[in-house]
C-alpha cells in the first residue's frame, strides 16, 4: 500500500501590463495570413462590428486578424502581439481621431483606403522577426 503526501501550495502570477510581449514568428505568419485574406478591395468589409461570422466572404481588419490568428495558432486572443503591433500602427496613423475601438473604427473610417490597409499590414511585417 502506498501513501501520497498532500501539500497545500499556492502559485501566484504577476502581470506587467506596461510591457508588451514582443512578436515572434507566429505573429509574422498571422499578419501574412491576414494580408492574404484581405487580398482585394472586393473582400474588405468596410462596416466592421467586431463580430466575425464563420463562413464570411468579406473581412474587416479585425476579423481578418482574428481569422488569421485562428488559422495559424488554432485559437484567438485579442491581445496577441500581432494584434498589438497592428493596433500601435493604427493609433499612430489616427492621431487626433476619437476612436472607441481602434481597429474597427479605423477600418470603418471613410478616410481609410484599401491601400492604407495594405500598407498597414506591410508596416506591421517590418516590425516582426523573419
Amino acid at each position: 500500500m502506498s501513501s501520497l503526501a498532500r501539500s497545500e501550495a499556492t502559485l501566484t502570477f504577476g502581470l506587467d501590463t506596461a510591457r508588451d510581449v514582443p512578436p515572434n514568428g507566429l505573429d509574422r505568419r498571422i499578419v501574412e495570413r491576414a494580408a492574404a485574406i484581405l487580398s482585394s478591395p472586393a473582400v474588405w468589409n468596410r462596416a466592421d462590428t467586431r463580430r466575425c461570422p464563420e463562413g464570411a466572404t468579406t473581412w474587416s481588419l479585425y476579423c481578418a486578424m482574428e481569422a488569421a490568428t485562428v488559422d495559424v495558432t488554432g485559437g484567438f486572443h485579442h491581445r496577441r502581439p500581432a494584434l498589438q503591433v497592428v493596433r500601435r500602427l493604427v493609433q499612430a496613423r489616427s492621431a487626433g481621431r476619437d476612436y472607441e475601438h481602434r481597429l474597427m473604427d479605423w477600418n470603418n473610417d471613410s478616410r481609410t483606403r484599401f491601400e492604407d490597409l495594405q500598407q498597414l499590414l506591410r508596416d506591421a511585417l517590418e516590425r516582426m522577426p523573419r
